[in-house]
């Protein structure tokens, strides 16, 4: 498979294909088409050549023609008075009906949005102000955190140096008090190739091996290609070699972007890895997936529409594989695509439009079964928020939840509870802003705004934040400073008012 492609656009996101099939048009000579009256409908005129007359055909002796004319006189007299009697019959009737008459009024409701499992194509018409500017945005770099349950933390970051891009910084599953490692501000290198601007995070997993052993496995897109490596408990990675990693997607020639995850329940032994790469109509999403039993398989593609080169989001919202959402976004228009995933039908639907206007990639939670938030950075800088409710089988509109305040880069969600979504985002005066939704009440705090997390008195943010959650409302926060720093932000979900607890974790080398 090549890993350029091309295509001639006659209209934005259309696809033209002009099959040489041998077949001409012909139309018309101009002169046998004329116009009748000014102004008036352009009607095409024949001439036709006139009949030769005969006496055998139809000449009328004189007296006949005169007879004819008193019986045509004659008729139209009594059709006159024929019609005399008839218009003011109707005439009565109709000034009657024009008289007001209590009759039920008809109510149409306006059509509804699509509903995953529908995936009827319709568009979810988005609030004119979201398309402000056509222009995508760099998503931004960000750390990645994990976390196997309290206390385990690790902390991927990913630097702008091409040779050794992957450093971690960790906390053990048996620590008893704050202790990260490596020491101090220190961060250890884990190797790899990866190009920042290309790929400004990486993909990283947690699954109990084998049922009894947690693992973290971390995938990257190494200059067009996956690679991946895994620890167990033994912090240890596995090839420990800072330079050697196993092969995935190989039959896929140029990856794009970064790496997305099916977040599965950590016991279920089966990964899903998605990214885009080219497709039979531009950028197409594709996966491929682990089991024991057949390790890993060929990249499959998800059919559909040329994308935007924005990593996917994915939602696994029971935590196993009976049901994956996917959310990518069209190149055509920017709009918010979602293709799901259904273990009964064994088979991925097409994608339906949700409208919007997308310019870094999407962000997708679930709260539980049946609920989903999605988030993006408007054309208008906004953050923008759509949701589905399982109970109702239908989207919501899109909403900007940020009030005036203008955003940086990709915004990042999280749901640490069943009821609550804590959102994150930088915003564009380099601070770090938040807001929290709980589902009870069915209201944000703040309700226009963000709160501050964290400002820029100690230097900018210089990308957006990532967030985890070791235990049921509690989550983690991470993003870098402008001086090499890595922050870690500690808070509880929903507590927007609170001052979280606040540390510089290390120094990044090569930012």
């Amino acid at each position: 498979m090549a890993n350029t492609y091309s295509h001639t656009y006659d209209q934005p996101g259309l696809e033209v294909v002009h099959p040489d099939t041998g077949l001409q048009v012909s139309y018309p000579p101009q002169e046998w088409a004329y116009s009748i009256g000014a102004g008036q409908e352009q009607k095409e005129v024949v001439s036709q050549p006139e009949a030769a007359v005969t006496a055998s055909e139809g000449i009328v002796p004189p007296r006949k023609r005169i007879n004819k004319k008193i019986l045509l006189i004659a008729l139209a007299c009594i059709a006159i008075v024929i019609g005399v009697v008839v218009g003011a019959v109707v005439g009565t009737r109709s000034s009657r009906s024009s008289e007001p008459v209590s009759s039920p009024t008809a109510t149409v409701p306006p059509p509804s949005p699509p509903a995953p499992g529908q995936g009827n194509g319709t568009s979810i018409s988005s609030p004119a102000e979201m398309t402000a500017s056509p222009t995508s945005v760099s998503p931004g770099l960000a750390p990645t955190p994990i976390s196997w349950g309290y206390p385990h933390l690790e902390i991927f970051a990913l630097t702008t140096n091409t040779t050794d891009s992957v450093y971690r910084k960790y906390r053990n599953v048996n620590a008893t008090d704050n202790i990260w490692y490596p020491g101090g501000y220190n961060m250890e290198l884990v190797g790899g190739s990866v190009s920042a601007d290309a790929s400004p995070s990486v993909a990283v997993n947690h699954r109990i091996s084998h049922l009894t052993a947690n693992q973290t496995e971390l995938y990257i897109n190494g200059n067009g290609a996956g690679w991946r490596k895994w620890h167990e408990i033994d912090p240890t990675w596995t090839p420990s070699d800072t330079n050697a990693w196993y092969a995935f997607f190989e039959d896929l020639d140029g990856v794009i972007g970064s790496f997305a995850l099916a977040k599965y329940e950590p016991a279920l032994e089966l990964v899903k890895v998605f990214c885009l790469a080219a497709g039979d109509k531009g950028l197409a999403v594709y996966f491929t997936q682990w089991y024991p039993q057949v390790d890993w398989s060929r990249a499959i593609q998800i059919p559909g529409p040329d994308l935007q080169p924005m990593t996917p989001a994915v939602v696994a919202w029971s935590g196993n594989d009976s049901r994956l959402d996917v959310f990518a976004v069209s190149r055509s228009n920017s709009h918010l695509l979602h293709a799901w995933w259904e273990a009964e039908r064994a088979a991925w639907s097409d994608y339906e439009d949700l409208g919007g206007f997308a310019t870094t990639p999407p962000v997708a939670v679930s709260r539980s079964p049946g609920v989903l938030d999605v988030f993006v950075r408007g054309g208008d800088a906004g953050l923008w928020h759509l949701s589905y409710e399982g109970s109702s089988q239908s989207w919501t509109g899109w909403t900007r939840i940020s009030g005036d305040m203008k955003i940086q880069g990709q915004p990042e969600a999280i749901a640490a509870t069943s009821d609550t979504v804590d959102v994150f985002a930088w915003r564009e005066d380099g601070c770090l802003v938040y807001k929290s939704f709980d589902s009870a009440s069915n209201v944000w705090s703040p309700e226009h705004d963000f709160e501050v997390l964290a400002d820029a008195s100690e230097g900018q943010f210089i990308g957006p934040p990532r967030a985890v959650s070791d235990g049921p409302g509690s989550i983690h926060v991470f993003a870098y400073r402008n001086n090499i720093e890595l922050v870690w932000m500690s808070l509880s979900s929903g507590s927007v008012g609170q001052t979280a607890y606040t540390s510089t974790l290390a120094n990044v080398p090569y930012m």
